[in-house]
């Protein structure tokens, strides 16, 4: 009989230390670099964990960009209310509600629980999981 373990100690990836998503994954290019309206930056920090294939990444509806363990991908986006979500091909999809302000910087990081996605940030401008309001951090 043979038994085999995977898994993968780990240490947080920060938003320096992670590899950027390649450009070729990158599916919103115009988002990839500031502008006068677009002046809030999202930084988006996928922890290494479970090695698989990426998560597709989508803002608004839009895909952003397919993201892998140990990447990071920062946007640009104008002020307001957004909808951050990762889906995975076998699991449920990771959702966070965004309020932004003018100027805002955000990192918010995908966290693998065996499969099942989340998505965290210790931000103002987190507005917590899709319905659930109890944990709202409202400004």
């Amino acid at each position: 009989a043979c038994l085999a373990l995977f898994g993968c100690a780990h240490h947080p990836v920060s938003r320096t230390s992670g590899s950027t998503v390649p450009r070729a994954r990158r599916f919103a290019q115009s988002l990839a670099k500031p502008s006068p309206k677009r002046n809030c930056a999202i930084t988006v920090v996928r922890e290494p964990g479970v090695l698989g294939a990426g998560l597709n990444l989508s803002l608004d509806g839009d895909e952003l960009a397919r993201i892998a363990a140990g990447e990071v991908l920062t946007i640009y986006v104008r002020p307001g209310h957004h909808l951050l979500s990762a889906r995975p091909l076998f699991s449920p999809v990771a959702a966070k509600r965004l309020l932004l302000e003018k100027h805002d910087k955000i990192t918010i990081r995908i966290i693998d629980r065996d499969g099942n996605f989340e998505l965290r940030t210790t931000d103002r401008a987190w507005l917590g999981s899709i319905g659930n309001a109890d944990r709202s951090l409202v400004h």
